[in-house]
């Protein structure tokens, strides 16, 4: 699976859940996630002015292993 990940962040909630539901229907599958996640792992990831959205963070850390 190939993503582009909303780097404005309006529909992030949207492509995880859509994600999820593809993970869910094919779970007997391997499955390898790739392209611009537009996502961070860790707070200190993030640069710029505004501070990391830690309720997005854990929101993708769920679902990456």
């Amino acid at each position: 699976m190939c993503l582009y990940g909303d780097p404005h962040h309006y529909i992030t909630s949207s492509i995880w859940a859509q994600v999820l539901d593809f993970i869910v229907l094919n779970i007997i599958l391997p499955i390898l996630c790739m392209g611009d996640l537009n996502e961070q792992k860790h707070a200190k990831e993030k640069l710029g002015p505004t501070m990391a959205d830690v309720n997005r963070i854990n929101e993708f850390c769920a679902l990456v292993k």
